[in-house]
């Protein structure tokens, strides 16, 4: 069983057939033991729950630059106080909410607690302080009262937050 197939320039190449049926054969039965093996391990991982994997990266962790800039808001509003409360509280929050979806990107997260315990303490003497000064000079404190509770409310609803899950 052999075929001879004519090429342009008068060669001749001859083909045994019973070598391609051999190398087909040899060719399935290797596809074969593939989707096998694939099919086992598909099971067992089934058995055993689906395992997600998340990309690794070799990069170090860096710091969070929202908690650094929180954190320096504290220190500003230890020399001028009242000027970085707010917005230690907010960033702070915030930067914590990066901690949550990414552990393993960011560093130093205690800046961002720092800053978010500050805050809320920040906060609240601030509301105290306005409801004190409401009573001898007026309602004008109440805005900075409200602004303060607007605050803690705002960070309190980004920190208990549930973080969305990313699957890439």
């Amino acid at each position: 069983n052999q075929n001879i197939i004519s090429l342009d320039d008068n060669e001749s190449l001859r083909i045994d057939l019973k070598e391609v049926n051999k190398s087909t054969t040899n060719h399935k039965r290797d596809i074969h033991k593939l989707e096998t093996t694939i099919n086992t391990v598909a099971k067992s991982d089934l058995k055993n729950g689906i395992k997600t994997f998340t990309k690794t990266s070799n990069e170090a962790p860096k710091i969070n630059t929202l908690g650094l800039i929180s954190f320096i808001c504290v220190i500003l509003s230890l020399f001028f106080p009242g000027v970085g409360v707010l917005p230690s509280l907010l960033l702070g929050a915030i930067a914590l909410r990066q901690f949550k979806n990414n552990p393993e990107k960011y560093n130093n997260k205690w800046m961002a607690t720092f800053a978010v315990v500050f805050g809320y303490i920040g906060c609240s003497v601030g509301i105290i302080f306005s409801i004190g000064a409401l009573i001898f000079d007026g309602p004008v404190w109440l805005i900075l009262a409200g602004i303060c509770l607007i605050d803690i409310i705002v960070s309190t609803s980004i920190l208990t937050k549930k973080p969305a899950h990313n699957n890439t």
